[in-house]
This record gives C-alpha cells, structure tokens and sequence, in this order.
C-alpha cells in the first residue's frame, strides 16, 4: 500500500506540473509573428499531451479510490486530501482544473487566431508599401537612365512583371 500510495502521489505531482506549465503557458499574449508561430506549436504539443495526462489522470483518481477505500486504516491519505485531489483530477467536475484548462485553451486558440490574422494584414500592408515603393523607384530609373541603356530597363521591367504575375500564381 506505501508504494500505491508514492506511486499516486508520484502521478500527481506530474499531473499538476502539466497543469501549472499549461495554464501558465495560457496566459501568456503573442504579438509577433515569431511569438504567434512558437505558441501555436507549444498549442499543438500542450494538446497531444493533455490526452495523455488525463489519461494518467483517470488512472490516479483509481489509485486514489483505492487507497481511500484500502487505506484509509493505515492513514496512508487524509480525508480532506483525498477530496481535494479528487476534485483537481476529476475531468467532468465543473470546478477541475481539467475544464478550467479545457476553457483556457478555447481562448487561447482564438486569441492566437486573431494574433495572425493581425500580422497577415500587417504583411500585406507592408507588402502593398515595398511594391509601391518598388514602381515608384522603376518608373524614377526609367525617366533618368541612360538611353543607351534602354534594353537594361525593359529587362528589368519585363522581369518585374514577370515575377509579379508569377508570385501570385
């Protein structure tokens, strides 16, 4: 029964260090796109490795079960502690910390949702500013060259526009 107990206790522990460094994770507020790009695949891991700590989860409110039941004459768990981490590891308590992160981890998809579409209208804003730009110093080179060098700049234009079609394609 001691090395249930260790075992449980054991389970727990890294239970709730999964719990802490998710909901700590979840709080945090992406803004770059570096930031935005690094939090959607701590996402995907934080997900992939929910299924499973609650999996281990289940198995520790069995262990606990047991040893409330089997251990209780050994004062191996004190009752209120048994109710507590029944109550942290229970996945359909309303109060767990399973569906507050469950609840976090909607927000938190939606926020990262509209952190990128944030950056993308950034990126094509600055995207529509450097292919202004970009015409602007064409046109500008194309009144000032040297006529000798005419063939340099339809090169140039015909390039251009070539990758212009070509980048949208």
């Amino acid at each position: 029964m001691t090395k249930l107990h260790s075992n449980t206790m054991n389970d727990f522990r890294i239970i709730c260090s999964f719990l802490d460094s998710s909901l700590s994770f979840l709080s945090q507020n992406p803004s770059s796109l570096v930031e935005v790009l690094d939090a959607t695949v701590m996402l995907k891991n934080t997900e992939s490795e929910k299924n499973e700590m609650k999996e281990l989860s289940k198995a520790c409110l069995n262990k606990i079960d047991l040893l409330h039941t089997k251990g209780a004459s050994l004062n191996l768990l004190n009752i209120d502690d048994i109710a507590q981490k029944r109550l942290m590891l229970n996945i359909n308590s309303p109060k767990s910390r399973w569906q507050i992160l469950e609840t976090k981890l909607d927000i938190f998809k939606d926020k990262l949702e509209n952190q990128l579409s944030n950056v993308n209208q950034i990126l094509e804003r600055d995207t529509k500013i450097i292919t202004s730009d970009l015409k602007e110093c064409s046109t500008r080179w194309g009144l000032l060259k040297p006529s000798k060098h005419r063939h340099c700049y339809d090169n140039f234009s015909k390039a251009y526009s070539s990758e212009k079609y070509s980048s949208r394609q």
